[in-house]
């Protein structure tokens, strides 16, 4: 067969990707799946993944009778997400766009409430920060989050392992970790303090908060297999602080060029850290002058 435009498969029976570039479906920059496999990588409103079944008979809440005549045969594009890249603070611009041919700006926190948000505008603007607790003396676990899963942790790993090893998988950035006395809930001497302590005395607790990923997000969670020593063995994590701030492009003040991926902001609006200062997010959140040092010889 020759197919017509827009249309591909031994039988011209499937509905081709979207592209901006005659060469490669989704403008090289996504894959090209079926309604069926797009499905499977379904997210839910925090970012964790969340599939459900298109097309498939079978006894499930989530799924759909085999009448969906489309699954195999309407296909679209899903966009590369790189994430934050190679451990460091700098989050590559995803792509974005029916074809994949976009380039998505950077969220950020708003000086003010966003008119979206109205009753809320009295709630404060808070970090998410979670308590990790760790009962064991022995052994190792590992923490996911949003889908990407960090190195193993060692037992007795202090609050800068714990936080380099976080801040190396792509869906994080930065975070701020403080260590904690687990029996008192207090804060603990960072050089003495590791992340599992057998009875939760002088250690074993931390509290992790994120200063990268905006608003209310998933819970981070464990594998503790490979942990011993304690009567049992256990990593528990909690939500301390709701993440309340807003993640919006541009943090509203500025125009995202989608061509490049940066935000061209309004006038008296700069780049923010998302917590009312200057920073390297390229977000157009913080609202004033900026000073300028010049070193002198």
């Amino acid at each position: 067969c020759s197919c017509r435009a827009g249309f591909e498969g031994a039988a011209c029976e499937r509905l081709a990707c979207p592209s901006a570039s005659i060469s490669e479906p989704c403008s090289g920059h996504g894959e090209c799946l079926t309604m069926r496999q797009l499905a499977g990588l379904r997210t839910d409103a925090l970012g964790r993944l969340a599939p459900v079944e298109y097309g498939s008979t079978v006894s499930s809440a989530n799924a759909t009778s085999s009448i969906a005549w489309d699954a195999d045969h309407v296909q679209g594009c899903s966009c590369y997400e790189e994430g934050y890249w190679n451990g460091t603070h700098h989050r590559i611009a995803a792509w974005a766009g029916h074809d994949c041919s976009r380039r998505r700006c950077p969220d950020g926190d708003p000086a003010t409430w966003s008119a979206a948000r109205g009753s809320n505008a009295s709630v404060p603007k808070q970090f998410e920060t979670q308590t990790v607790a760790c009962a064991a003396d022995r052994g190792n676990f590992t923490l996911t989050f949003r889908d990407a899963t960090t190195a193993a942790i060692p037992h007795d790993a202090g609050a800068l392992h714990l936080k380099r090893t976080l801040e190396a998988i792509a869906t994080v950035g930065s975070i701020v970790v403080t260590p904690m006395n687990g029996s008192s809930s207090s804060a603990a001497d960072p050089v003495a303090w590791t992340v599992c302590n057998a009875t939760l005395s002088g250690g074993g607790l931390a509290n992790v908060t994120f200063t990268s990923e905006l608003g209310d997000l998933p819970l981070m969670t464990a594998d503790e297999a490979k942990l011993g020593g304690a009567t049992s063995p256990l990593v528990e994590i909690t939500e301390a602080v709701k993440g309340t701030k807003e993640s919006l492009e541009c943090a509203l003040h500025g125009v995202c060029d989608d061509a490049t991926g940066l935000c061209a902001c309004f006038d008296h609006y700069h780049s923010s850290d998302a917590n009312g200062s200057f920073g390297l997010r390229g977000d157009c959140g913080y609202a004033g002058a900026l000073e300028l040092w010049t070193q002198v010889e």
